[in-house]
């Protein structure tokens, strides 16, 4: 009699229809979080090719003798903007998203210093016409080393640029991570020697 009552609950137990179905609802959102995770990481990548490869080549066409023209810079930057927007039409650039910066030498885009002054009053400022070098010829006293702008011939310029957009899948409450994708990019090139290099300026510091 008690075999007889115990027949249908260990049916009940011994039957395993159905357990796909609930061991792939367990372990899908793990699965299906790492794969597009996985395929966002891969098109963040691609988009960083993408825009180095426009940075590079913008950087180029900024080289040329013309390359300090408002409207040779603005029509260069576009390029950037076409090429990138081409591959992601959510990409979004702002007014300062673009950025040029020149150097006397390439030593000194990669590891930027102060201009050499003369510091005759020794209180670590450049002020009360003491003497400084002014090595980028900016006719203005760069503590950071770093002047703006595309620079004179022979100049080593460092072009920037700096993209946003949205994440290919919606993903970030599940990952932890904003819904914007940030990207920058930038690469240092010699203007064209379009010229005589000019010689670093002794000039003064401006009063305190």
């Amino acid at each position: 009699m008690l075999t007889k009552l115990h027949k249908p609950f260990l049916k009940f137990v011994n039957d395993r229809e159905g357990t796909s179905i609930v061991e792939f609802a367990v372990i899908s959102p793990v699965m299906f979080t790492l794969l597009f995770g996985g395929f966002d990481f891969g098109h963040t990548l691609y988009m960083q090719s993408v825009l180095q490869g426009a940075i590079n080549k913008a950087a180029r066409d900024s080289a040329l003798e013309t390359g300090t023209v408002a409207e040779i810079q603005a029509a260069v930057d576009q390029k950037v903007i076409d090429q990138v927007t081409a591959v992601h039409r959510t990409a979004e650039f702002d007014a300062d998203s673009f950025s040029r910066s020149y150097f006397r030498t390439f030593t000194d885009a990669a590891f930027p210093e102060s201009e050499v002054w003369d510091d005759t009053n020794s209180d670590g400022e450049c002020n009360n016409d003491e003497n400084y070098i002014d090595e980028n010829n900016n006719s203005s006293f760069d503590e950071d080393g770093i002047a703006d702008g595309q620079g004179y011939t022979r100049d080593a310029v460092k072009y920037s640029a700096t993209i946003s957009y949205d994440r290919l899948f919606p993903l970030a409450g599940l990952l932890g991570v904003s819904d914007r994708v940030e990207l920058s990019a930038s690469t240092v090139i010699a203007n064209q020697p379009y010229g005589q290099k000019a010689a670093a300026i002794t000039r003064k510091c401006e009063d305190a």
